[in-house]
């Protein structure tokens, strides 16, 4: 039943679309005769006209490179700018673990030479007090 409904379905819509085609390519074909109609009265130099269309179209495309160009420019300045902050924030990073090594050294060495101290401090008590 349903297969029937489909077939049903596109064939009605084959059939619309035929229709819509024709009636398209009969307008088609009207619009054309009175533009034919009306041009013919109309002297044109197709040349100069070709020539104007084209010169039109080429200066176009030149602000459409001119621009692209431009963006291609911006994104790559900003690129360039982004690899310059990763770069200063990797140089600030690698800096802090540079200082943290250095904080570490430093308590390391203070705790080394105040043992060192301490020790020696026991010693001399000692000897002092033989």
């Amino acid at each position: 039943m349903m297969r029937y409904l489909f077939c049903a379905v596109m064939v009605g819509f084959l059939t619309a679309s035929m229709i819509t085609t024709a009636s398209a390519c009969e307008w088609r074909s009207e619009i054309r005769t009175e533009l034919r109609e009306k041009l013919s009265g109309l002297n044109i130099d197709m040349k100069e006209l070709e020539e104007e269309i084209h010169a039109a179209i080429h200066e176009e495309m030149d602000g459409e490179k001119e621009r692209i160009k431009e963006e291609i420019r911006r994104l790559k300045e900003e690129r360039r700018e982004l690899t310059r902050e990763v770069r200063r924030m990797n140089r600030h990073n690698h800096d802090d673990e540079d200082d943290n090594d250095w904080n570490a050294s430093a308590i390391v060495a203070l705790g080394l030479y105040g043992l060192g101290a301490v020790l020696l401090i026991q010693r001399s008590k000692r000897k002092n007090m033989e």
